[in-house]
């Protein structure tokens, strides 16, 4: 049984995510045994049907905290405010038989990509490292996995590199991506350093 169970809705995010999260284990955080899962469903299912994946995977645990995040877009509930979609999968968990102090449901809208936007100088400057050095793309808020692979392709990176959203999660400046108070990053930080407070040097 892991004392943290984070659900994803792709494997980008998990590889993003995952790296943020284990850069704050040791400054921020104590450390903590954690799981990381990727829903087959995408984030169609995660945002309706956490609980029934989390029973799948054997991972329903009264006394873990649960982590659960999904792009907006794509959820089938983009008609809905993102809020009150959050609202919704806490109470499914709850539902479940996990305290509601346990669970934070947080949705990146429109999605993920779309906190890279605070750091966008820095992102050109890994995928020029990654890549081939070339002039930055502007980048769009309401678009932003496109303004992603519109720089991903500036600077000649696969598509399918699977270094690419780990090195984003591995290098970019946590301060910057998570500097808003109501941004998805801030509130996953906020959540963490709630359940796993790093432990006061005597």
């Amino acid at each position: 049984m892991s004392e943290l169970v984070v659900v994803f809705a792709d494997e980008d995010a998990r590889r993003a995510v995952q790296a943020m999260i284990k850069r704050g284990v040791g400054r921020c955080l104590s450390p903590f045994d954690a799981r990381y899962l990727r829903h087959t469903g995408r984030d169609a299912r995660v945002a309706q049907q956490p609980v029934e994946f989390l029973r799948e995977s054997a991972a329903l645990h009264a006394t873990s905290r649960y982590l659960v995040l999904w792009d907006q877009q794509g959820s089938g509930r983009e008609r809905q405010a993102p809020r009150d979609v959050e609202a919704d999968v806490c109470r499914m968990l709850v539902g479940a038989g996990i305290a509601e102090a346990n669970v934070a449901a947080i949705a990146f809208v429109p999605e993920l990509e779309a906190v890279y936007g605070a750091a966008w100088d820095r992102v050109h400057g890994l995928l020029s490292e990654l890549g081939k050095p070339a002039d930055s793309v502007p980048f769009d808020g309401a678009l932003p996995k496109e303004s992603l692979d519109a720089a991903r392709k500036r600077h000649g990176i696969k598509r399918l590199d699977p270094r690419l959203p780990e090195q984003l999660g591995e290098r970019l400046p946590l301060g910057k991506l998570k500097s808003e108070p109501q941004s998805p990053l801030h509130r996953i930080s906020q959540a963490l350093q709630t359940w796993f407070p790093k432990a006061t040097e005597q």
